[in-house]
């Protein structure tokens, strides 16, 4: 029977030490603190009670202590606090700068292909012009080409400077 009382005991101060961690989690409740000292008060004036006392007095009152914490923790209110967090992932921002990359990328390949298909052109008319063109074209084209490979800086300049005065007529 001493055994048995003792076994009980311990159980009931494991299950109060887990009530009072619980506890701390949930709230910050002075009153389930008072009762949960007061129910271990008990139990260690139960412990040094010789066994020819009779217990039975002391045992109603840790029962009825041990109901009404039980009763007023079951009453209160759960803190719970549930708080949403959204995260743009790197996936996402990834997939977002290979796209513009990719993007880049084809408009980049779009113009280059646009001017090799340009200057593939402007061959086909060169060598048309040198082939099927008369002698003075002939000569034309072959006075233009040694302008050109003497100076092609200032041969540049030249025609980008005839090409904007000429544009200017046309508009007006």
């Amino acid at each position: 029977m001493e055994q048995e009382l003792e076994f009980i005991l311990r159980d009931i101060i494991d299950d109060l030490k887990a009530l009072r961690a619980s506890n701390a989690a949930q709230t910050n409740s002075v009153d389930v603190n008072n009762r949960l000292n007061t129910i271990e008060s008990l139990l260690k004036e139960k412990k040094q009670i010789p066994s020819t006392i009779n217990t039975k007095t002391l045992e109603n009152i840790l029962s009825k202590e041990l109901f009404q914490l039980k009763n007023f923790i079951a009453d209160q209110p759960l803190n719970k606090r549930i708080e949403h967090e959204h995260h743009l992932h790197k996936g996402l921002l990834i997939a977002f700068i290979l796209t513009l990359l990719c993007l880049v990328l084809s408009f980049g390949w779009y113009n280059s292909y646009n001017m090799s298909k340009q200057l593939k052109a402007n061959d086909i008319k060169y060598r048309a012009l040198k082939v099927v063109g008369n002698k003075s074209l002939l000569k034309l084209l072959h006075h233009t080409d040694s302008l050109y490979l003497i100076n092609s800086d200032s041969f540049e300049l030249k025609v980008e400077r005839v090409e904007k005065v000429t544009e200017t007529d046309l508009v007006h």
